[in-house]
């Protein structure tokens, strides 16, 4: 809740969180990868950067940093389930070597089906796709953390001191495609994995995408602006982003307040997220709240404004703050 911040609280810089920069970083072969993630971290420098926290009320910047969070924990989630899925699929596929594997798990695609509003809701559905995901992914995950890391650990920690650390998971899937090849057994527990239903575990993770990217309210005080999804009923979830989303996210893709960005450029970025949509689409969500205007031979070149300026704030915080004058 916005609320819960006083007016004497100083927003945070980026500065602010340099000594921790060293206690928890990315594996280096994932520093080139377009994953969620990489996306929190660009955009909560912006946030914390740029002269947002100038620019936003203080509630309003609370709303913001909640929607990062909300994004990056229920997409995080499904990336790492992807993640693990697809090497789970790659360590079965005998015809691939480990190169050839590893690309495979690197190669960029969709985490959610953003399609038209207008297309039939079975087809706009991704409740069922993201319990499938998440089943197999945790499944796989656990897999290999019993049948792989923990029975091979001596041998596997003494490989890993002569690993380059950039190849750190082509070298492993090697390892671990090793030790399939010659346990017949093994092979058929990881198949196994796919096709399941949620356990405790990844219907926990489920829960937590659901939280994360739902719509909490759909109307009255406490309406939640901020969601990805919106639940039509029990069975079925689709991508339905509430007013503010798409405000925070062409917003801080232009870096800084009254900036204005290219749409490909936010369309990059939603790409990194895990979104993508259509350009007819998101050009009409975009419309729809005031951001661009489209263009029919501008293509990708539409520009995209952002949600705030800092001097059109500075004036109103002064007539606020000095109503006689």
């Amino acid at each position: 809740d916005s609320s819960i911040v006083p007016d004497h609280v100083q927003l945070p810089n980026v500065d602010d969180v340099d000594q921790y920069d060293n206690q928890v970083r990315m594996p280096m072969w994932m520093e080139s990868l377009d994953t969620p993630f990489k996306w929190f971290a660009e955009s909560w420098d912006a946030l914390c950067n740029n002269g947002w926290n100038k620019a936003l009320p203080r509630r309003r910047w609370s709303d913001w940093a909640n929607c990062l969070l909300r994004l990056v924990i229920g997409m995080g989630f499904l990336w790492e389930s992807r993640f693990f899925r697809t090497l789970g699929v790659e360590l079965l596929d005998d015809s691939t070597d480990a190169e050839e594997s590893q690309q495979r798990i690197f190669k960029n695609a969709p985490l959610i089906n953003w399609l038209n509003e207008n297309d039939p809701v079975t087809a706009r559905d991704v409740n069922k796709t993201n319990k499938q995901l998440e089943a197999d992914g945790q499944n796989v995950r656990q897999f290999i953390l019993k049948n792989i890391i923990e029975p091979y650990k001596e041998e596997l920690e003494k490989q890993i001191k002569n690993w380059d650390e950039n190849d750190y998971l082509l070298n492993f899937i090697k390892f671990s495609k090793d030790k399939l090849s010659s346990n017949s057994d093994l092979k058929e527990n990881l198949k196994a994995c796919f096709g399941g239903r949620l356990n405790n575990n990844s219907n926990n993770i489920d829960e937590a995408v659901n939280y994360s990217l739902d719509c909490r309210k759909r109307f009255g005080e406490d309406a939640d602006y901020y969601s990805l999804l919106k639940r039509v009923s029990r069975r079925y979830l689709v991508v339905s982003p509430g007013p503010e989303l798409l405000v925070v996210l062409s917003s801080l893709s232009a870096g800084r307040p009254g900036a204005q960005t290219p749409l490909h450029v936010l369309r990059k970025k939603l790409s990194c997220l895990g979104l993508e949509p259509s350009r007819a689409i998101l050009v009409e969500e975009l419309e729809k709240i005031g951001l661009c205007q489209s263009s029919h031979d501008a293509d990708d070149g539409i520009t995209v404004n952002s949600g705030f300026k800092l001097d059109e704030f500075i004036e109103f915080n002064n007539q606020w703050n000095n109503p006689n004058n």
